[in-house]
């Protein structure tokens, strides 16, 4: 991965002149190694969005100002104070304020650089089902008026990189707090556009499934496929479904469908969720939904954060 290290140190670099990522015209300043690493799929159009997502993941959250990450985001024009047009104009504006030289705020920058771009590397492998593609579109159909819970995920990817053969799908069981709960199981079946070729268990109730898809995909090829996922255990679930996207994601649908004998007593949407609060949703008082005449709920989202959740909450009782 050396080489791809010192193409996305050199396009980062590149990225800190003018308005850095601020700037209306980025879609046609990023190489393809940017591309790859910040999920960024040709025509996006929210490429700036991506790219400062990726960059801020890596970062340290509030760097130091006599740090190299706090000089590479006044480069990268990611500060709120630091907003000048030029790079010149921010270096200047950073001198005066921190009593520091411009030419050492640009050798700060140019390390900062170095260590988001060794970060960066290290989390890509050469041929990584895990990166290398983004969702255009994901919708999930939850249908809870079957004897077992099942969920059916239908995915259109777009590749970000070329040479995209395999992937791997995330599901997790987010345990309830019982005892009995200790650990889950699911079974999944692919429905169309892919095949089935690993699978295996991370933690008590996380699942990882490798799929094949039936041609090799590159930059900007798109392709869709679907699974049903159902819970196998019979043990109860959490009062809630939640789509958290690890790779950037353009739009999300969230349907479902409750049993006519048993219909919840609330409904809200959850819409940017730290994980860990899930659970705790229901309890702050979140705006209510309304089933339709057939007990069903929907709900769209756009421009999805990665590591958020997004999805709908429910109460029985």
């Amino acid at each position: 991965m050396e080489d791809f290290e010192a193409k996305l140190r050199e396009e980062i670099a590149g990225l800190c002149h003018g308005w850095g990522l601020q700037r209306s015209d980025l879609h046609k300043r990023i190489g393809p190694a940017v591309a790859r690493w910040a999920d960024v799929p040709p025509n996006a159009t929210d490429v700036s969005r991506r790219v400062k997502q990726a960059v801020l993941r890596l970062l340290p959250y509030n760097a130091k100002t006599d740090s190299d990450a706090f000089a590479l985001c006044v480069g990268l024009a990611l500060h709120a104070e630091y907003s000048h047009r030029t790079l010149t104009a921010r270096l200047q504006a950073m001198s005066d304020r921190l009593h520091v030289s411009t030419r050492t705020l640009h050798r700060r920058i140019k390390g900062g650089i170095a260590d988001l771009a060794g970060q960066a590397a290290e989390e890509m492998e050469p041929v990584d089902p895990h990166r290398g593609w983004a969702v255009e579109v994901f919708r999930a159909l939850v249908l809870l008026d079957r004897p077992q819970p099942e969920a059916i995920e239908e995915r259109t990817i777009v590749a970000v990189a070329d040479g995209l053969r395999r992937l791997v799908i995330r599901f997790s069981v987010p345990r309830t707090g019982l005892l009995l709960d200790e650990e889950r199981d699911v079974e999944v079946e692919v429905q169309h556009g892919a095949l089935l070729v690993d699978r295996y268990r991370e933690g008590q109730g996380h699942f990882c499934f490798e799929l094949e898809l039936p041609v090799t995909l590159n930059r900007g090829d798109k392709h869709s496929f679907a699974m049903v996922v159902r819970v196998t255990d019979g043990k109860p679930i959490r009062d809630y479904y939640t789509y958290t996207p690890l790779n950037s994601c353009t739009s999300c649908e969230i349907h479902v469908r409750f049993a006519a004998d048993r219909l919840p007593k609330a409904l809200w949407r959850i819409e940017e969720a730290v994980p860990r609060v899930l659970a705790d949703l229901g309890k702050t008082g979140a705006d209510e939904l309304r089933l339709d005449g057939v007990g069903e709920i929907s709900q769209r989202f756009t421009r999805l954060h990665q590591g958020f959740g997004y999805g709908i909450g429910w109460r029985f009782g």
